[in-house]
């Protein structure tokens, strides 16, 4: 009996240990039972009826759940027969799709048995479409920005040149003039057998300068060189040459300070230009010239002639300064037996008018220009000129017109249209016309020998 339950727990066992046993691919429960009946397993154990039941029982419920895991197994798991053997890195898109064509739907799990595939690798034709569509997109927008910075920079380059090209134009404007300016230079020898040149006067007027020097023995001609610039370099003057020793600097930058020197110089005998050193380095500041209210002054004083009008509205009678001026001086006068008056003084806009028309009207445009200024060009509506005794030309040569024109100066007046200035003034000789500027003034004016237009460097027609 012993030996009988031996052999039942024995080939209990060894079929509890085949068929209860993970089964490895290709091994099926008909090779599991077919080894158990080979094997024969020997105990020496006691093992009780009941434990015989048990473990027949246990042993029984077995092949059943190795059965369902081998049926589980075989159907997810893919034939041997249907996997390239190859690494899931060597497949091309044309080997993918073979496997494809092949496997059908097992490669949707060929992770589980090619773990080298990842599933990232593979794509459905929606998502490479849509993939694709958005690389399009993407490389659009690429065009795009690429087209905008192309854009921006012959934007930026444009500019560039244009600023380039502005500043290159400015350049060559410098590089012009600098060498306008330096084909003026004068820069010869210096020779010990010239003099240096004195200067002896200048005298500024609103634009221009004149200046004047000793002469030189010996030489040929002069250089002046002038300028804004306090330091006269070379290239930053302007150049005259002459033969005379007096010399007008022209068309200056009105209210501006000059600076000038000068310089005499001769050929030598080998055809060298030798000059002297330059003179003392002298400086005039141009006489002031603006405009208030639509008056316009000079150095201070009114200016009213064929250039220089007055507005409609400009004066309300005889300038008291000059009324008191005009009072002194005929005192004086009788003191010496002549008797001066006053026969017009103040006018305003409208009373030129009148009589600037007359004149036209009488005499013709061209005679009453001569001696009538049009409304608002009159010195009388300034209220500082003054017409003595009378207007007519038999005032010259008497004794009151002879006093006038020798003691007004003394008393701040001059003669404004004096004798052979008519081409200056742009009227015939007044004798009688006085114009009140102050003592200071008038002295300067009157010793010069010049007019208002000749000292102040002003012109006086209609335009």
């Amino acid at each position: 009996m012993k030996n009988k339950a031996v052999i039942i727990i024995s080939s209990l066992l060894v079929f509890s240990s085949f068929s209860c046993a993970p089964t490895g691919k290709g091994v099926t429960n008909e090779n599991s039972i077919a080894l158990a009946s080979d094997v024969v397993f020997e105990t020496d154990n006691d093992v009780s009826e009941s434990d015989v039941d048990t473990l027949k029982t246990q042993c029984e419920s077995s092949p059943s759940t190795s059965t369902q895991k081998e049926s589980s197994l075989s159907e997810s798991s893919i034939p041997e027969s249907s996997i390239p053997d190859v690494s899931a890195q060597e497949i091309s898109v044309t080997d993918a799709s073979l496997v494809n064509s092949q496997a059908g739907s097992s490669i949707q799990n060929s992770s589980s048995a090619a773990p080298n595939t990842s599933r990232s690798d593979i794509s459905t034709p929606e998502t490479t479409m849509q993939e694709g569509s958005r690389t399009e997109i993407s490389k659009q927008e690429s065009s795009e920005a690429e087209t905008s910075k192309k854009e921006s920079s012959k934007s930026e380059t444009s500019q560039q040149e244009s600023s380039g090209n502005e500043t290159s134009r400015q350049e060559s404007s410098e590089a012009e003039t600098s060498v306008q300016e330096s084909s003026n230079t004068f820069s010869p020898e210096i020779s010990s057998e010239l003099a240096v040149p004195i200067i002896k006067s200048s005298k500024s007027k609103v634009n221009q300068i004149d200046i004047s020097w000793n002469a030189v023995d010996g030489a040929d001609g002069y250089i002046v060189h002038y300028s804004t610039a306090k330091s006269l370099a070379p290239k930053k003057c302007r150049i005259i040459e002459t033969a005379n020793t007096r010399v007008t600097l022209k068309d200056l930058k009105v209210n501006s300070k000059y600076y000038y020197h000068v310089c005499a110089f001769k050929k030598a005998e080998s055809g060298q230009i030798v000059s002297s050193d330059w003179s003392k380095k002298c400086s005039e500041q141009l006489k002031s010239i603006y405009v208030v209210d639509g008056v316009t002054y000079i150095d201070g004083i009114l200016i009213a002639n064929k250039t220089y009008s007055l507005p409609m509205d400009f004066g309300d009678g005889l300038d008291p300064e000059a009324y008191d001026a005009f009072k002194c001086m005929a005192r004086a006068a009788a003191n010496d037996g002549i008797y001066l008056y006053i026969i017009s003084d103040f006018r305003s806009y409208w009373t030129q008018s009148y009589t600037y028309n007359s004149f036209v009207y009488d005499r013709g445009v061209e005679q009453a220009d001569r001696c009538s200024a049009r409304p608002g060009h009159s010195e009388h509506q300034t209220g500082l000129a003054i017409d003595v005794n009378t207007t007519s030309d038999y005032f010259d040569g008497t004794p009151e017109a002879i006093w006038l024109a020798e003691n007004c100066v003394k008393y701040g007046f001059i003669i404004r249209y004096p004798k052979g200035k008519e081409s200056v003034t742009g009227y015939k000789y007044e004798p009688w016309h006085i114009r009140y500027l102050g003592a200071q003034k008038a002295s300067e004016i009157a010793s010069s020998g010049l007019t208002i237009e000749e000292y102040y460097g002003i012109t006086s027609f209609y335009s």
